[in-house]
């Protein structure tokens, strides 16, 4: 799990940090950690030692709280922000080679959007600027031509933005539109739904029911997840991994400055049908994004010496 950017305590929001769960690793047979690789033994037979803890990842080069984040084959993108001197700036996560690159510019300045993958392909919805009520703006990025184009609008304008591919075609929007009402923000949560290929918009009723929204939903459904504050802080990060639910970060109300985002980490184990608490990130974290992505062995060189110290103390048992 890769959790990056957000507001990182008093340190800005440049931070990534990765979740490693497990690595393949076989103890009995002579490995190269430094390489990733195990010599002489397929990766498919290697054992999954349980590793459970946070390895630091090259920083953003910008300042980020409020982007979107989008996850393709080969790539982590990033874009868009509360900051005005980012607020244009896209940067990708290249995990193969573990850095950090820098691609062509939004067309508009804004954050609180959605960012999502269809048939290779970014795009661009909605949100809002620092002194815009919001935007209906659809736009696409190629990352062959690294060049961003304009679409036909929304209908209507959408900030607050979440939103989801479903068959490489359909883009599933969940946000708030402005309303002349007399609720509290003015403001009124629709869902819509965004054909790529006919570039045709329709109100829909709900989200569809993917496997994983589906086992998240349950997994609270009778519980009071969400009204536990220490559980469940505002402005967590949220993402999945199969059909386990990773929360990660967040906000909390405290006198204390410091005290006020988090650290915590929790996650939905579909399996055993319970949550279970995970290792503290090494900063806290309010309104981060969270995503998952494989990222190489060799790349998360903490892991690596984590690893080394684990076979030393096992030689040093051993003899």
């Amino acid at each position: 799990q890769v959790s990056g950017a957000g507001r990182a305590g008093r340190a800005g929001g440049r931070r990534l940090t990765a979740f490693a769960p497990c690595v393949p690793f076989v103890p009995q047979v002579p490995a190269d950690p430094a390489e990733g690789v195990l010599r002489g033994v397929p990766q498919e037979e290697a054992e999954p030692l349980q590793l459970h803890r946070w390895v630091n990842l090259p920083h953003i080069h910008n300042h980020l709280d409020g982007h979107a984040v989008a996850v393709t084959e080969s790539y982590v993108y990033v874009a868009g922000s509360m900051e005005p001197g980012f607020a244009k700036t896209v940067e990708r996560y290249n995990p193969n080679r573990n850095i950090w690159e820098q691609v062509s510019n939004l067309i508009t300045r804004k954050h609180s959007f959605g960012l999502t993958e269809v048939k290779g392909n970014l795009y661009s919805i909605g949100g809002h600027g620092n002194f815009s009520p919001g935007f209906k703006d659809v736009a696409v990025y190629n990352p062959e031509q690294d060049k961003w184009h304009n679409l036909e609008s929304a209908p209507k304008i959408l900030r607050d933005v979440k939103a989801v591919s479903v068959e490489d075609r359909f883009v599933y929007v969940a946000a708030r539109t402005p309303v002349d009402s007399d609720s509290e923000d003015g403001l009124r949560a629709v869902i819509i739904r965004y054909d790529a290929e006919t570039r045709q918009w329709q109100d829909v009723e709900s989200l569809p029911l993917i496997d994983n929204y589906c086992s998240f939903q349950m997994s609270v459904a009778n519980t009071n997840f969400y009204h536990t504050a220490s559980c469940c802080p505002k402005r967590a990060a949220i993402c999945y991994y199969k059909d386990d639910v990773f929360i990660i970060g967040g906000w909390k109300n405290s006198d204390d400055i410091d005290k006020q985002y988090r650290k915590e980490a929790y996650r939905y184990c579909a399996e055993r049908k319970r949550w279970m608490l995970l290792p503290p990130m090494p900063q806290p974290r309010c309104r981060a994004t969270a995503c998952h992505v494989r990222i190489p062995f060799r790349c998360l060189q903490e892991a690596v010496e984590c690893i080394c110290e684990w076979l030393i103390s096992r030689t040093s048992d051993a003899c």
